[in-house]
């Protein structure tokens, strides 16, 4: 055997054992271990109330008045990160609706949730990264969108009803 063929051994040899050795950290991992981000930790983080509260809160995101104005929809999906304190940072778009106005309210949405329960891994909390869709339809282009920025708009009147004074 040549030394060439003995290298070539040797190297698959050494290379191929450590490819088999057991690696004690979760494949899914963003960034190197000192700031190690996971996108599936063994607990997710979880949203105060549970899955259908996150759902309600980011049901009530707000239509910006411009946007509804001039026909603007779209989902903006969020990226963000629960850190090990439940705190949600490092928020940006992940995908853009295609509208920065309706971009820019999704990300104040996200700033604006309440802390987490953070997510685990072996029993210790750990930054966990999190994608959340924020969708803006408006039903009729150009009539009634199905969420608006103002607060207190006057209540339009629904066929029926009677007069207001």
């Amino acid at each position: 055997m040549g030394r060439k063929a003995l290298g070539l051994i040797v190297a698959l040899i050494t290379f191929g054992i450590s490819g088999f050795a057991q690696d004690d950290k979760p494949r899914f991992k963003v960034y190197g271990d000192a700031d190690t981000i996971y996108t599936t930790p063994e607990v997710m983080p979880e949203y105060p109330g549970g899955q259908a509260s996150l759902m309600s809160y980011l049901s009530t995101v707000k239509y910006p008045a411009y946007a509804r104005e001039n026909d603007m929809q779209g989902i903006a999906y969020i990226q963000f990160v629960v850190n090990e304190k439940g705190v949600v940072e490092d928020v940006k778009v992940a995908r853009s609706s295609g509208y920065g106005i309706l971009d820019t309210a999704s990300m104040e949405m996200v700033q604006g949730m309440k802390n987490w329960k953070p997510g685990t891994e072996l029993g210790k909390p750990v930054k966990v990264m999190y994608v959340v869709p924020l969708k803006f339809v408006l039903h009729n282009a150009g009539s009634t969108p199905v969420r608006t920025y103002e607060k207190d708009e006057p209540k339009r009147k629904q066929k029926g009803e009677p007069k207001r004074d």
